[in-house]
């Protein structure tokens, strides 16, 4: 099964109609060939977005995906499921030692095995 086998070409979409200057994308999971969610991620081509903030023409295609929507879907999936069984690890990009911390700390006390690096 190839990737183009898998989309759906919608003429109907609009999205940043003011930054994105060619094809956009969208992604929404399917179940039973069914739409399962709304969309789940998104991005596209915005040739001018960059050049409006640095005076150059830079071509360029990006997608964001929607980190809170998938978990608010992922949360109602697995809703029955005990945590206190689990085990979680909890890694960060960046400077974010505290908030990793206090997250630890969280998961610590209510009785959930956590590790970090």
């Amino acid at each position: 099964m190839d990737a183009v086998s898998n989309c759906k070409y919608d003429l109907s979409l609009a999205r940043g109609l003011d930054y994105y200057t060619g094809m956009i994308l969208e992604a929404v999971l399917i179940k039973d060939d069914e739409t399962y969610s709304s969309s789940v991620a998104g991005g596209g081509r915005y040739d001018g977005l960059i050049g409006m903030f640095s005076n150059k023409s830079i071509p360029s295609v990006g997608a964001s995906v929607g980190i809170e929507r998938i978990m608010a879907l992922m949360e109602n999936k697995f809703k029955d499921i005990k945590l206190n069984n689990n085990k979680v690890f909890v890694a960060t990009i960046g400077e974010y030692d505290k908030e990793r911390l206090e997250l630890l700390n969280y998961l610590w006390r209510n009785n959930i095995i956590a590790e970090t690096t």
